[in-house]
């Protein structure tokens, strides 16, 4: 009886670790190379379109957007990956009145 209390109660402390873990990786790193990056939290802002992953992913598919849009913008009619995430997020922010729209503001180098 002890040991499975002590199992039940090992397992209940992995998952607690473990749910803290996943809470605080959901700040996904954007454009490392360009002054310092971004951070970018993944469920503020799914939170903010009510779960409506298409008002980001706008081909309907959860991948990451250099998928589509590479650094030259070969792939993606001609639209690059900075081009992509300017017009993306900061269109956005500018028309929610809210979030970051400065090149500082985003890029904290």
């Amino acid at each position: 009886m002890k040991r499975s209390v002590a199992i039940v109660m090992a397992l209940a402390f992995l998952l607690a670790i473990a749910g803290a873990a996943y809470a605080v990786s959901d700040v996904i790193k954007l454009s490392q190379n360009y002054k310092g990056g971004l951070d970018f939290t993944h469920k503020a802002h799914t939170d903010y379109v009510k779960g409506d992953c298409k008002k980001c992913h706008h081909t309907g598919e959860n991948s990451a957007c250099r998928g589509c849009h590479d650094a030259t913008g070969s792939k993606a009619n001609n639209i690059n990956t900075k081009t992509a995430f300017h017009k993306q997020c900061k269109d956005c922010h500018k028309a929610g009145a809210k979030g970051p729209t400065g090149c500082a503001d985003c890029h904290k180098g």
